[in-house]
């Protein structure tokens, strides 16, 4: 099992035809279980998050379509993909309509082949597995249900609390700060080789330092969004590809929805002259932000999980996030915490104009007319936001170190 939760990003054609086919089966994955698909992600519970996304698939022809999968997981490639396969009731089904899809004996090695490389990922969850965060949280509402009770009984919740003696604790201290220790060693030893791989790209590795250390300016005073949001939208330059079919997507309803957990998956096209910078940019922070003690997920603390990443050999990038709350709000979370470093990722898409992330109106209209929503969503704690997780995980490392009554009412603040 590897250090951090990784993704993976399956993208296949549909054949001619049997697009509305398969587009009924994503919708209908675990809905009404007697008759439709079922995917048991919990059976072996490894997924954090996962979700099926019908793509236009322009390369194709007019009309065309393909499967977006794409999953986020603790382990290996392999062993995921053969957990998939083992936990479908029906694989055929909703792959049986993909080209060169040959059957359950070969999906392990039909999902590797369709499988696209992560350029960047934020991880909000940086070190912990499903299974340890579904831990952490069950510890919290235990002690919640424990301390519902008149504050004249708090003491005596409080004294039944397990207690640790101070040496235990130190021991415990020194086991932890010893592993972090050997695994960021270990870590750092394994980056290392991509460290050093970027200098593949040269010239291009000091353009994106200086993108990402420069201040960004808005130079006009007027956003230069459109006046006119309503469906369809418009291309925002000559060869990009917006979403044709946006009316329920732009309605308030569905931007400003009040959720716990949200997804969003976005797909823009590159400037063929600005690609071997995006490149650049996707390998250079996407290495940066995997070294220890380096973490600039935590700036943006709405977000489970982050990725960008090239598809069609480049000439296009897809963004998947996880995040908290609604639409409306993430995307300002998003430009207050990181203009700079969002303006990097995108600048080389066709239609960018200079500081955008600075034009919220003309940015939010951006990600509307390239958002794509998905068919069908899954996460394994559904109802705990980034913080709420990490809240739980001080609760739970503190109550296992508990020596006294006054310890224990410090940290019961994370309840």
């Amino acid at each position: 099992m590897g250090f951090s939760p990784i993704g993976v990003t399956v993208l296949v054609s549909i054949r001619a035809g049997e697009e509305e086919q398969c587009s009924e089966v994503l919708q209908s994955i675990n809905i009404d279980t007697a008759n439709n698909v079922i995917i048991d992600f919990a059976k072996q519970n490894i997924t954090h998050f996962a979700r099926f996304v019908i793509l236009d698939d322009f390369d194709q022809g007019e009309g065309r379509k393909r499967i977006l999968f794409s999953a986020i997981f603790d382990g290996s490639i392999e062993n995921f993909f053969a957990m998939l396969r083992d936990c479908t009731s029906d694989l055929d089904a909703i792959w049986g309509c993909c080209e060169g899809y040959t059957g359950a004996s070969n999906f392990v090695q039909f999902m590797m082949q369709h499988n696209n490389k992560t350029g960047t990922i934020l991880r909000g969850h940086r070190y912990d597995s499903v299974q340890n965060i579904q831990k952490y949280l069950a510890l919290r509402d235990e002690l919640a249900q424990k301390f519902d009770v008149p504050i004249t009984q708090y003491e005596q919740v409080i004294q039944s609390l397990p207690r640790k003696t101070p040496n235990q604790v130190r021991y415990n201290k020194l086991l932890k700060w010893t592993h972090i220790f050997l695994r960021n060693t270990a870590i750092t030893l394994l980056i290392l080789p991509k460290v050093l791989g970027l200098l593949r790209f040269g010239e291009k590795l000091f353009q994106v330092r200086k993108v990402l250390n420069q201040e960004l300016e808005l130079k006009r005073e007027y956003t230069d969004a459109p006046i006119d949001k309503s469906p369809p939208c418009r291309e925002f330059g000559d060869g990009d590809e917006v979403v044709s079919q946006k009316e329920n997507d732009a309605l308030d309803s569905f931007l400003d929805r009040q959720m716990v957990q949200n997804q969003m998956t976005v797909v823009t096209v590159n400037d063929p002259n600005d690609f071997k910078l995006s490149e650049a940019t996707l390998a250079y922070i996407g290495t940066l932000v995997n070294l220890p003690f380096i973490n600039r997920n935590s700036m943006i603390p709405t977000i489970h999980f982050g990725r960008w990443l090239m598809i069609d050999n480049g000439k296009r990038m897809l963004f998947l996030s996880n995040y908290d709350g609604n639409w409306q709000t993430y995307i300002g979370d998003f430009v207050d915490k990181s203009a700079t470093g969002l303006d990097a990722f995108w600048r080389g898409s066709i239609g960018w104009r200079d500081a955008t992330t600075l034009d919220i109106e003309l940015f939010k209209e951006g990600i509307r007319c390239h958002q794509i929503r998905a068919s069908y969503f899954y996460s394994a704690y559904p109802n705990a936001t980034v913080v709420n997780v990490h809240r739980a995980k001080a609760l739970y490392e503190a109550y296992h170190n508990n020596i006294d009554d006054d310890t224990a009412k410090e940290w019961l603040k994370y309840l």
